[in-house]
């Protein structure tokens, strides 16, 4: 992927003290502090305290509080914001397991600087936790497609009756490495799309980072949404798709690597823009969705077979696995070499080759 790091450590090098003795386990309790956690998990505190009494290992608790660091037997670092603890001494007990957790996509892993990446850091971690299952040691995906047990009886040709307006793309990155206003605009030349947010029109409805009721458009309104992400990179499929999925729309959706959304996502349930051959066959086939109730209504029917799982559901997988995994450390224990080789080694993101010059 070409990235370059440049060394800014303008506060001089992090102090990490490695301290002789363990944490204690006197009491039974695994003790797991979330140092730095990002805004995705703290704008949801459903998911954020979410805990580990329903996990089969339910002997682990979760910290916030930094000043528990030296008692903590892991540690969650939000990878790409170590940046901001360059001037604070870490003193770390022996044994203490560190984890990387990263919700951005590689892209943007120095969007806000690169101290991550510095030799202070990236040599001393032991497990990771993201949304790139192929590259992950505790997978916690943005969202899950489950499969409902008994179909919903609904009036979808009253659904897709009621729809007046084509599409919309909500952003709020823009001039981003996937192209995707550009490709929403190619998209405007066969059905009728709305631009909100930062790189179109302003979005000022609700509160900034909360998935509100700003939304229910999308069940009135808009007959696709545009789950259009930032960067086409292994796994990154966010919370565009997976929040949005369960409104009476059609995602549409552009995100993973080549190929990866239709082998992920059940058939039916998403519109993935590189199942087409290019932008203007997409877009004929979204113009004739367009046009016909019926056949919107036959789609949409397809897609509600399914629904989305909520976050909080992921979230709660994931930490339920981290506390299995500190538990049976003998089987886990490792030492990642390079976590810089391991994020970009295996060249996880792609350009776009399917925008016309």
């Amino acid at each position: 992927m070409g990235v370059s790091v440049t060394k800014r450590l303008l506060h001089g090098p992090l102090q990490i003290e490695n301290l002789p003795t363990n944490v204690t386990f006197s009491d039974g309790i695994y003790r797991i502090l979330w140092y730095n956690p990002p805004l995705f998990l703290t704008t949801r505190p459903e998911a954020k305290y979410s805990g580990f009494t329903r996990c089969k290992f339910s002997n682990c608790a979760m910290l916030f509080d930094q000043c528990e660091l030296e008692r903590s037997h892991a540690v969650i670092f939000y990878g790409r914001h170590l940046r901001q603890d360059v001037l604070k001494p870490i003193r770390r007990p022996l044994g203490q397991v560190w984890i990387f957790a990263a919700d951005e996509s590689p892209v943007h892993y120095n969007i806000d600087g690169d101290e991550w990446s510095d030799e202070n850091w990236r040599h001393r971690f032991n497990w990771t936790m993201t949304y790139d299952k192929t590259n992950t040691d505790i997978f916690l995906p943005y969202g899950k497609l489950q499969q409902r047990t008994h179909a919903n009886i609904r009036n979808y040709s009253a659904i897709a009756l009621q729809k007046f307006r084509g599409g919309i793309l909500i952003s709020s990155h823009c001039n981003n490495k996937a192209e995707r206003e550009k490709y929403a605009k190619i998209l405007q030349r066969y059905i009728p799309i709305d631009i909100k947010g930062k790189c179109g029109h302003p979005w000022t409805c609700g509160t900034q980072y909360v998935h509100d009721n700003c939304f229910d458009i999308l069940n009135s309104t808009y007959k696709f949404f545009l789950a259009f992400e930032n960067s086409l990179c292994r796994g990154y499929f966010t919370e565009k798709l997976f929040e949005n999925y369960n409104y009476d729309t059609l995602i549409v959706t552009r995100g993973g690597g080549q190929g990866e959304a239709s082998a992920t996502f059940p058939s039916g349930t998403v519109i993935s823009t590189d199942s087409f051959q290019s932008v203007d066959e997409l877009g004929e086939y979204l113009a004739a969705l367009h046009m016909s109730p019926e056949l919107y209504a036959e789609r949409l029917k397809d897609k509600d077979k399914f629904y989305a799982d909520s976050y909080s559901s992921v979230y709660q997988n994931a930490m339920c696995r981290l506390c299995e995994m500190m538990n049976k450390q003998d089987h886990f224990r490792k030492q990642i070499p390079d976590t810089f080789e391991w994020a970009y080694s295996s060249e996880p993101c792609r350009v776009p080759d399917d925008i016309p010059s």
